[in-house]
């Protein structure tokens, strides 16, 4: 059972502070209150990833060009082995990272969607 959450505290902040918090809240799908209760109460910090499907997609690229330039004998083997082999623990890291995201803009990669090559 939830602890009721009747207890008020008043923070002064100014308009552009409150527009900033306002802004990141929605950007996360929280209201205010719930946005800043995770912030403060939270073990680890909020990550807010707002070019996260960007970056997916940039990675997805980097892999599709590697992988054509080995092929056309652009790039000698080894080293596109060694070059993809980086951008996919890249891909691997980003993917546990998203995992640990309080949450990712709605823009972005969806919650079921991951970075695959």
């Amino acid at each position: 059972m939830s602890e009721s959450k009747a207890k008020t505290i008043n923070v002064r902040v100014s308009e552009s502070e409150k527009s900033i918090i306002e802004e990141k809240a929605n950007s996360v799908s929280l209201g205010t209150s719930e946005f800043l209760r995770t912030a403060a109460l939270s073990d680890d910090k909020i990550i807010l990833l707002q070019e996260g499907a960007t970056i997916a997609k940039k990675l997805c690229e980097l892999v599709c060009t590697f992988e054509k330039a080995e092929e056309s004998g652009n790039i000698e083997g080894i080293y596109a082995t060694t070059i993809l082999s980086k951008i996919e623990e890249l891909i691997a890291f980003f993917n546990k990272l998203s995992e640990k995201l309080t949450d990712i803009s709605e823009n972005d990669v969806s919650d079921d969607e991951e970075v695959t090559t």
